[in-house]
């Protein structure tokens, strides 16, 4: 990211989902480890299958039974990934779990009138299914998944996504995420990104530094309160 951005005031924030808003490791673990035990493998602790997280449904099925020895090919994959996505639509809608402070925060932001965003590789319908539970899918402008067409992060297209429903520049943008994979998404779309670090989550390796680091989701309001602060005229 350049200099200049710093200069404009930030009108808009998009929220990664698992590992930033969500604290789904549980969940994730849950779901796979029904696929596992019918197969007779060793079943995944929460803090083990984050590192398998981040890549959407198809990725993360692959990734976890071959960690287990067992290499599926394609269409095993997609079998096992609807099994996994009943599994887990279930058990996220009964057991959500909210970083401390997410939900404070997506109300201290709607109210200095930012629009807010998702854009998540997790599938749109049990995005929004979370969301609604918890009664905040009218806060958002704009929520994009895996299978709103777009694509999956690293690639920016889904991001580019969420910025044009948004109405939203990616100078006055904030991308607020926990992997390698938003980080990369957020420097092909150009939109300053910031990186929260919650414990128990694999630190992400990447090539691109953050704008912002986040050592809690409520230091994002000083950011934006202090950047639209040197950006007023």
């Amino acid at each position: 990211m350049t200099a200049p951005i710093r200069c404009c005031p930030i009108e808009a924030i998009i929220f990664d989902l698992d590992g930033t808003l969500l604290d789904s490791a549980a969940q994730i673990a849950a779901a796979i480890n029904v696929l596992l035990r019918a197969r007779g493998l060793e079943t995944f602790l929460a803090g083990e299958i984050a590192r398998h997280v981040g890549w959407g449904s198809h990725k993360l099925v692959e990734s976890a039974f071959a960690s287990r020895g067992v290499i599926l090919s394609n269409e095993q994959i997609v079998a096992q990934e609807k099994l996994y996505l009943a599994n887990y639509a279930s058990i996220a809608e009964r057991d959500i779990v909210f970083f401390p402070g997410a939900i404070k925060l997506i109300g201290a932001l709607a109210r200095r009138k930012l629009s807010l965003g998702i854009c998540t590789n997790k599938q749109e319908g049990i995005a929004r299914a979370i969301l609604e539970k918890v009664k905040l899918v009218p806060m958002f402008g704009s929520i994009i998944g895996a299978d709103s067409g777009f694509g999956l992060k690293p690639s920016p297209a889904p991001l580019y996504a969420a910025l044009q429903r948004l109405k939203a520049t990616s100078s006055r943008t904030v991308f607020v995420g926990d992997s390698a994979i938003d980080d990369e998404a957020a420097f092909a779309a150009q939109v300053p990104f910031a990186r929260v670090r919650h414990p128990g989550y694999p630190s992400p390796i990447s090539a691109f530094e953050p704008e912002y680091q986040l050592g809690e989701l409520s230091e994002l309001t000083a950011i934006v309160d202090r950047r639209n602060k040197e950006a007023a005229p």
